[in-house]
């Protein structure tokens, strides 16, 4: 139930602070936060997590869809164009490239 999701937000939250450097833990606290039903805060996450590793296609992914169901599709195009770009040069895993539909 919800109280499950803020039992698990707590314990993500911990864990980011204990290491605040880590674009994992950002990424995880942003996917609880999202469950939980704190958007907002997740979309906070994610960002946090995009400027510690640039680089991670799946994130800006999620921050794009984020912006995209906010209503902010500039916002969200930019980072969905950016996870196709940065996904593309995934070498050796096509399988978890995506073709990130609307952004062309």
């Amino acid at each position: 139930g919800k109280g499950d999701w803020q039992r698990a937000v707590a314990v993500a939250q911990k864990l980011a602070a204990a290491r605040p450097a880590s674009a994992h833990d950002a990424y995880n606290l942003a996917c609880v936060l999202s469950r939980a039903g704190r958007r907002d805060e997740a979309i906070t996450a994610l960002s946090h997590s995009v400027l510690k590793d640039p680089k991670r296609y799946d994130t800006r992914f999620h921050l794009g869809m984020a912006y995209v169901r906010f209503g902010d599709l500039e916002k969200g195009r930019e980072h969905l164009r950016e996870a196709e770009r940065l996904a593309a040069g995934v070498a050796g895993e096509p399988h978890r490239r995506r073709r990130v539909i609307g952004t062309d």
